[in-house]
This record gives structure tokens, C-alpha cells and sequence, in this order.
């Protein structure tokens, strides 16, 4: 253990004594072909689990990471691969001391024609929950998963006041544990249009519409699948060049597979604000409304209302950057979206019985709040240290509650 900390320790220390760079090296390294670099650090969590019972850990990691950056006149290819050795402190006794995880991405850029582009994207991560938050809230943290996403694009522009945007996602998550991927593993599949256009110089029209369907692991013979469809329209306007903003609006329909849970609609809304109140610092406000998938067993899916703000402030020099965030989340779990089948078992069967007075759950409301602070600092042109402090706080009316601190310091080196 010792000579662990030791090791990653020194690699920080040999990173920030490499050679001062010229910006005509930065200059040159940033049009390479091949990039390669390598981070160091630590996160400190007082709630290693996000759980009520707190159990806090030091996880240290060293990551080094590979680009291949490759542009053509009408092509362009970036490939990143960067693997993670994790060591934890205080695994729990599912968990491993030490583990290696792996980032992977493909981004292919087409241009056939002036006026069309085409978009491939691939990123794939065998990685653990802590590093994966939705909407600031810490899904699991008890288990290793396999994350694929996909996504297909293309973008045609009739002229430079109207485009439209075709994309095809697909997400598959899978879970290790045999018991996590019975509540957990899931895939969802979306195709949608938006059409953008722009009658008056500084305020654009937006039309959209989306499909998606969500697929879980039947447990307890209870399919909770459902197809999402949204149609809405949109605007954006810049009231100057310090202030815009953007809105969209529509309906969401949605059809379950268990024809026991009732098909729904509801509204959904989105609103964002961007304000630059000098060239180096700027403000971001956001607020939505929209049902997804649910991250809580036996639920088929949850109504999310997300509010968060974020201040982006970097120094003239561009030697310090300060990032600010807030975001708060109510999810609703509805008993509506519970399969009838699941709801009648639930008072006969004492294994669902038992499974549900063990898990606490309960149709309710879930709030979470997260803030973070961000801190980070360049030395010469090559070398950035980085500090985030942050805080989640979940009060939960369905499962458990909890909050849990985390301060992470890591060091960058680019090569």
C-alpha cells in the first residue's frame, strides 16, 4: 500500500518537473496526428457507497490516454483510447482493490457535399458507477458496468438561415453482478429530426420530433419497457452578443409494454439562458421537464424536473479557470407506472413482498441537490492541476436518503 502512494505520488511530482514548453511546441503538439498524455490523482468521499450508513475511501488512479486526430478535406477521424488503473482504499466486500477500466471513443466526421455533413460516434466504457451521474444524482455504486453508445447523424444545410439534423442513437448498459443486472441493465434506442430556422437576424424557429423506445431485464417476470414520443417546436434569440436564450416545448406520449400500466401524455418543456457578462466569464441557467427511464425497480419510468445553473470564469491569462455548478432534480414515481401483475403479486408472494419491505420502496418523490467547484491551473503549456470539491444531497420519499462530500485533486501532464 505504501509503496502504491508512493508511486503515484512521484508521477505528479515528475509531470510538473518536465520542461517548460514554447507556444510554438503547443502550437505544433496540438496539430499532431498522435496525442498521447498521462493523469494522476486521488478522490476523498466521505459516503463511499451512497448510502445512509457512511463509509468513506480514498480511490487513486492514474490514467494515461492515446489520440489518434486524423483530418482530410472531406473526412475526419478521432480515435481515443484511455485505460484507468483504480486502486480503492476501502473496498467494500463486493468490490475489488484494485481495478482497470477502460474509456473508448470513435468520432467520424463525412462531408460528401458543401452543404451535408454525417456524423458516426461510438463510445464505449467498461467502467464503475461513481464515475456516472443523471441529472446529479449517483445511480449505483455498488457494481461494474459496460456502457455502449451509438449515434448515427446527418446534418444538411439549404442555406445559411435553415438546416436540418436526422439522427439514430443506441445505448446499452449492462451490469457485472448477477442480482444489479435484475434490476439495472437496460437499452434504449432513439431517432428524431430537428429543422432550424432563422426568418429574422438574430431569432430562429425550431421544430422537432423523437422517438424512443427503452428496454429492461424482465425480473420477476414484470416488463417494464415503454416507447417515448415527443413532438414539440422551439425558439432561440440573442437579445445582444452578452445574452441569449432558447425554448422548447411540445407533448410527450408515451406506451408502455405491459398493456396493464395505461398509456400517458405529458408535457415537455425545456428553457435555457446564456449570459456573458465579459469575455471570460460566462453564466449558464437551465430548466426542464420530461419523463425518462427510471433508475428505481419496479418502476417503469419517472416525470424529472431538473433546474441547474453554472458559472465559467477564466482568467486574462488563461492560467486559472473556475467552474461553478448547482443543479436540483425532483423525480416523480408514479404507482401508475407499476405493472398490475407486480401490484397483485406484490400483496400474495412473499418473495415480492419480502423484496419490497427489504428495499424500502414506495411510490413518492426523490429530490437531489449537487454542487461542485471546480479549480483548474495550468503550469507552463503542458501541465494542469485540477481540484473539484463537490456535495450531493438526496432526500428520497421512494428508497433511502443520503449525502455524501467528495474533494478529488488529479495532475495532467500532455506529451
Amino acid at each position: 500500500m505504501r509503496k502504491l502512494i508512493g508511486f503515484l505520488v512521484l508521477i505528479p511530482c515528475g509531470l510538473l518537473l518536465a520542461a517548460d514548453e514554447t507556444a510554438e511546441t503547443e502550437t505544433r503538439k496540438a496539430n499532431e496526428a498522435i496525442k498521447f498524455s498521462v493523469s494522476a490523482g486521488a478522490v476523498y468521499t466521505d459516503n463511499r457507497d451512497a448510502l445512509p450508513t457512511k463509509v468513506s475511501n480514498v480511490d487513486f488512479t492514474i490514467t494515461p490516454r492515446l489520440a489518434l486526430d486524423l483530418k482530410w478535406d472531406e473526412v475526419s477521424l478521432i480515435l481515443l483510447y484511455a485505460p484507468t488503473y483504480r486502486y480503492r482504499s476501502n473496498a467494500n466486500i463486493i468490490e475489488n482493490d484494485s481495478q482497470l477500466l477502460h474509456d473508448f471513443s470513435m468520432n467520424l466526421g463525412l462531408q460528401p457535399t458543401r452543404r451535408t455533413k454525417i456524423r458516426l460516434r461510438e463510445d464505449f466504457n467498461l467502467t464503475d458507477d461513481p464515475s456516472v451521474q443523471q441529472g446529479g444524482t449517483t445511480l449505483r455504486r455498488d457494481s461494474s458496468y459496460v456502457l455502449s453508445q451509438t449515434e448515427v447523424g446527418m446534418n444538411h444545410l439549404f442555406s445559411h438561415l435553415s438546416n436540418i439534423d436526422i439522427f439514430g442513437r443506441y445505448m446499452m448498459k449492462r451490469f457485472d453482478n448477477a442480482e444489479v443486472k435484475k434490476e439495472s441493465d437496460v437499452s434504449r434506442m432513439d431517432a428524431g429530426i430537428t429543422f432550424w430556422k432563422q426568418p429574422a437576424k438574430n431569432f430562429a424557429l425550431i421544430g422537432l420530433a423523437n422517438l424512443s423506445k427503452y428496454e429492461y431485464e424482465k425480473y420477476l417476470n414484470i416488463d417494464r419497457g415503454f416507447d417515448s414520443a415527443v413532438i414539440g417546436v422551439g425558439l432561440e434569440q440573442e437579445f445582444s452578443s452578452y445574452v441569449k436564450y432558447g425554448l422548447r416545448g411540445g407533448v410527450q406520449s408515451l406506451q408502455y409494454a405491459d398493456n396493464s400500466v395505461e398509456s400517458a401524455s405529458s408535457p415537455y418543456a425545456s428553457l435555457s439562458l446564456q449570459v456573458n457578462t465579459v469575455p471570460s466569464t460566462r453564466i449558464l441557467a437551465s430548466l426542464s421537464h420530461s419523463v425518462s427511464d427510471s433508475a428505481i425497480f419496479p418502476f417503469a419510468s419517472q416525470k424529472s424536473t431538473d433546474a441547474g445553473i453554472s458559472l465559467n470564469w477564466e482568467s486574462p491569462s488563461s492560467v486559472l479557470q473556475v467552474v461553478f455548478s448547482l443543479d436540483y432534480r425532483i423525480s416523480d414515481y408514479d404507482s401508475d407506472t407499476v405493472t398490475a401483475d407486480f401490484a397483485s403479486k406484490a400483496g400474495n408472494d412473499q418473495t415480492l413482498a419480502n423484496y419490497l419491505s427489504s428495499a424500502g420502496i414506495k411510490p413518492g418523490d426523490e429530490k437531489a441537490t449537487i454542487a461542485s467547484i471546480a479549480l483548474t491551473y495550468k503550469i507552463g503549456l503542458a501541465t494542469t492541476i485540477k481540484l473539484v470539491q463537490s456535495y450531493e444531497d438526496v432526500n428520497s420519499g421512494v428508497k433511502w436518503s443520503y449525502d455524501r462530500n467528495a474533494t478529488a485533486l488529479s495532475v495532467t501532464r500532455i506529451f
